[in-house]
């Protein structure tokens, strides 16, 4: 396993690492509005973000206004990776952020591994409820890390 600065990461005291690790059609509008917000109440946070299928120019331009020009420098764009390295990326991690509506399943299982907490904002249906399943199954269905609305997200995701 690599460490932060091996990974051209920030190390240290007050460097956050948030991950979504997710393929970009699960990234909705609202979810990237609480990007921004966490990057926003997080001054040190760097947010990681998979480009393993890459995002096309207009939802790009979409992200760039969201986050805003000061922002999407903390934004770091990871390729295609084995899963060897997915998951040194995901071990390194502070936060795992769990995209609203659509949600995750496996990127979930792999910070539970780790030790890293999940935040989410479970869906209507059954796409967007995974995460909340596996907190329920391991006994924590009161978890903070299950919110109910994008503020509440971005302030337990900026803790």
């Amino acid at each position: 396993m690599k460490t932060r600065m091996e990974l051209g990461l920030p190390e240290g005291e007050g460097a956050h690492i948030y991950c979504c690790l997710q393929t970009f059609y699960k990234m909705s509008p609202e979810f990237e509005m609480v990007l921004s917000r966490i990057l926003q109440l997080d001054r040190n946070g760097i947010i990681i973000l998979s480009n393993g299928y890459p995002f096309c120019r207009s939802h790009l331009a979409r992200l760039h206004r969201v986050i805003g020009a000061d922002n999407i420098t903390r934004v770091r764009w990871i390729p295609a990776v084995d899963k060897p390295v997915f998951l040194n990326l995901v071990s390194i991690c502070d936060v795992c952020l769990d995209p609203f509506p659509f949600g995750g399943c496996n990127t979930s299982y792999d910070a539970f591994d780790f030790n890293i907490p999940v935040i989410t904002m479970p869906g209507e249906y059954l796409h967007g409820r995974f995460t909340l399943g596996l907190y329920r199954k391991m006994d924590l269905g009161d978890c903070e890390c299950i919110t109910t609305t994008p503020e509440e997200y971005a302030q337990m995701a900026a803790q």
